[in-house]
């Protein structure tokens, strides 16, 4: 077997994601543009009013050859083109005070010797007239454009960034020069389009235009503090050419191994979430939530993912853990439990099975079913509501359908293949090799694996037990406030 941690960088593809992730900062480009054009708008003010009072009327064709101004009137200049009024006007006071907050006449301009029809205005004069956009458009626009690239960096940039760098430090550069491109980008926006239709603006009540150059900032450090801390925590392995990742935090000295239940995704990128998720193993345990390999082959079995956890913990050091296997990580708990006794330490099984029953066949064969229609997020709302309570869908109903359209793979083959390999569960003959201390856990409501799974594995393995009577297979999460807490005091057992 050919196991190495990091894989030797290819150049070919290290270019695809470099360019793939400069075509993601043009579009952030184009999109922050109009949220440049509501800055300036907002960063629009008149200049410091200038009175002057014209005691006399001033007969057309004198002077300049203006037309007549109205006697006892003071007017104050304006921005480039344009003319306030701030003198009562003998207008109601409503009309005044609209005045009052220097609102551009849209019809009449200074020439130099009297007011004159004025036919056109900048694009940010009319902005300003049309919407009498301040400082909450100023720094609305600027928020717009943090908000827009956060949502960018969370859902596209940084599962791109990590596999570019292959979960090595040194790989970073690689990452600097999209980034580098796009910060360029943003430069030339902020510096060529809100100066040119603000004619030089510089500042808004005494705050610097050039606070807009907070946005090329944040990107750079926002994209290297979430990526170098996601390189932390997301790691993968390469055996006999297989991907497989894994997550890794905790600073206690007992390796504890996480083998999740099946999912449309793979744990890439996903570090930092399920290091939170999970922090309450972190004081006393090195934690390593494992993945089925990136590949999988379509005669599968649930043995075979066993001995790939086998295998990438002897590549990472790991020669004995405590395991949690949960749902399908379950069925592969025990079959490493059974033939790699020598790892495992003790051993919790949560809302899983140790035998084929008419419910698994279900659940299993709706997923394929659906998968191969390629109605995958329909599959990820419809096995959520299955999940859990009617209380719990029902308050998070309004996220879950949202939810589901993200994260879905280009490729319904992994999922497939993975979802074939629970019917091959048999540990009938088997379960009762298991010579680790065990914790069962299950759910009286559970329509995965079904509403006996758990007293049933408990009959066999004569062990502890808690079953939540009133929750459904989705317990392991917030809805059971108590779930790691109880797997805690059973491994801290001596």
């Amino acid at each position: 077997m050919k196991v190495r941690k990091i894989n030797e960088p290819d150049n070919s593809e290290i270019l695809r994601k470099c360019l793939t992730l400069l075509g993601f900062f043009v579009v952030f480009a184009l999109l922050c543009i109009p949220c440049y054009f509501l800055m300036s708008a907002g960063a629009k003010r008149p200049s410091e009013t200038v009175t002057e009072e014209v005691e006399e009327p001033q007969a057309a064709g004198e002077g300049s050859g203006g037309t007549e101004a109205p006697a006892g009137k003071t007017y104050t200049a304006g921005s480039p083109g344009g003319k306030y009024f701030t003198a009562d006007d003998g207008f109601d006071d409503d009309f005044d005070d609209e005045f009052d907050e220097h609102v551009p006449n849209p019809d009449m301009y200074d020439s130099g010797g009297g007011y004159q029809p004025k036919e056109t205005f900048t694009p940010e004069e009319m902005l300003y007239m049309t919407y009498k956009l301040n400082g909450f458009a100023f720094f609305g626009g600027l928020v717009l454009i943090l908000i827009l690239y956060t949502v960018l960096f969370e859902l596209v940039l940084k599962k791109m960034y990590y596999p570019l760098m292959q979960g090595d430090r040194n790989m970073l550069i690689y990452s600097l020069l999209p980034l580098g491109f796009g910060v360029f980008f943003q430069i030339l926006e902020i510096t060529f389009i809100p100066m040119h239709i603000t004619k030089g603006v510089a500042s808004f009540v005494g705050i610097p235009w050039e606070i807009a150059y907070v946005i090329p900032v944040y990107m750079v450090a926002l994209t290297l503090i979430g990526v170098w801390l996601d390189v932390n925590h997301n790691k993968m392995v390469y055996i006999d050419d297989d991907i497989f990742h894994y997550v890794q935090f905790g600073k206690g000295l007992t390796p504890l191994v996480i083998i999740p239940g099946l999912s449309l995704q793979t744990l890439e990128g996903k570090g930092n979430m399920l290091a939170l998720l999970h922090r309450v193993y972190s004081e006393k345990y090195t934690v390593y939530i494992m993945d089925k390999r990136d590949e999988v082959a379509e005669d599968v079995t649930l043995e075979d993912l066993a001995e790939d956890i086998s295998a990438v913990m002897d590549c990472i050091g790991v020669a004995r853990a405590n395991v949690i296997g949960i749902s399908m990580g379950g069925m592969i708990a025990q079959y490493l439990a059974v033939n790699h006794p020598d790892k495992v330490g003790k051993l919790v099984l949560g809302v899983t099975s140790y035998q084929l029953n008419d419910s698994i066949r279900e659940y299993v064969n709706h997923n394929i079913l659906m998968a191969k229609k390629g109605e995958l997020g329909k599959l990820q709302e419809e096995n959520f509501r299955k999940m859990h309570t009617r209380q719990y869908y029902s308050k998070h109903k309004k996220w879950v359908s949202l939810f589901s359209k993200i994260g879905i793979p280009k490729s319904n083959t992994r999922f497939i293949h993975l979802s074939q390999s629970i019917l091959t569960l048999d540990m009938e003959e088997r379960i009762h090799d298991i010579i680790s201390p065990v914790l069962v856990l299950g759910a009286g409501e559970d329509k995965i694996v079904g509403k006996t799974a758990a007293d049933d594995l408990v009959r066999e393995l004569k062990c502890e037990r808690y079953v939540y009577r009133k929750l459904g297979h989705g317990v392991y999460g917030e809805e059971s406030k108590d779930f790691h807490e109880r797997i805690l005091r059973f491994m801290e057992k001596a």
